[in-house]
């Protein structure tokens, strides 16, 4: 099947993984610790209260004394943030991504603490009970009561550069794929799984990315590019005659170029079905 592509002035949310290949950072290869993930429930959480701001900054205290006798008991604690949401339609994946991170991850040198990035790109602590809420509408109404907020994303950084040794970001789509996070974390000095902001970047766009590869000597799909009302139907028609596709009734997926791929894939038939279902998309 061939893949058919587009962009437009819109901000569109998020690109996959390049061809599976899974890149760390080399902050995170420089550690001499790595997250122990198993599949038993997790052991550290706190319990949720309901006591706004106050419970929050108590549960942050409870989480410290837990720190500190995990570090009595022999041996220093790795401390890891887990941080979910983000501003894109995939908040909800994201969430479950995050619960399967604390589903797997164990060890009594081992403490999680969780925050929660909403769509306006503000930063709370939350608790590991949040993150099992259904859906980000759940707790999103209840976060200014219930979780300890930041100002900024810079004042967020700075929280987690002094109380996290390293962040597992489990952001979908914007600022989560696109370098966002990263560049805020790669900017305090903050270690993290994952890749980097720069190849981030240049993976999010998934045209870009399919030229990339293809120059780095990779086998890609054949893909055309559709930017906002300017299309050429005779130039896609041609483009279809090249890649042995009836102009008519030949095959295709067509997509946002930088979205994820459960949000605004379609399947099209020929030029005149695949430009309706592209302009569908933008619009």
């Amino acid at each position: 099947m061939t893949s058919l592509a587009f962009s437009s002035s819109f901000s569109f949310l998020r690109n996959d993984a390049v061809g599976g290949i899974t890149f760390r950072s080399p902050k995170v290869l420089s550690r001499n610790r790595k997250l122990k993930l198993k599949k038993s429930a997790c052991r550290y959480a706190t319990k949720t209260t309901s006591l706004g701001v106050e419970g929050a900054r108590a549960s942050a205290e409870v989480l410290e004394d837990q720190t500190m006798a995990k570090e009595a008991r022999g041996g220093r604690v790795l401390r890891v943030g887990l941080i979910c949401g983000g501003p894109s339609a995939e908040r909800g994946i994201s969430l479950n991504s995050a619960r399967s991170v604390l589903d797997h991850i164990q060890g009594d040198d081992l403490l999680v603490r969780c925050y929660y990035i909403d769509r306006n790109l503000n930063a709370y602590a939350i608790s590991s009970a949040q993150v099992y809420s259904n859906t980000p509408a759940d707790f999103d109404f209840k976060l200014e009561s219930l979780a300890q907020g930041f100002g900024s994303l810079s004042e967020f950084a700075e929280h987690l550069a002094a109380n996290v040794d390293i962040v597992f970001p489990t952001i979908h789509g914007r600022f989560g794929e696109d370098g966002g996070i990263q560049e805020v974390l790669e900017k305090y000095n903050v270690p993290f799984v994952g890749t980097g902001s720069r190849a981030c970047r240049q993976a999010f766009d998934k045209y870009d990315a399919s030229l990339e590869m293809s120059k780095q000597g990779f086998i890609t799909v054949p893909s055309f590019l559709l930017q906002g009302s300017e299309v050429n139907e005779s130039e896609l028609s041609n483009w279809f005659v090249t890649n042995k596709l009836d102009p008519n009734s030949g095959k295709v997926v067509v997509k946002p170029t930088r979205a994820g791929s459960s949000i605004g894939v379609t399947v099209a038939y020929g030029v005149i079905d695949s430009l309706k279902k592209a302009k569908g998309i933008i619009l």
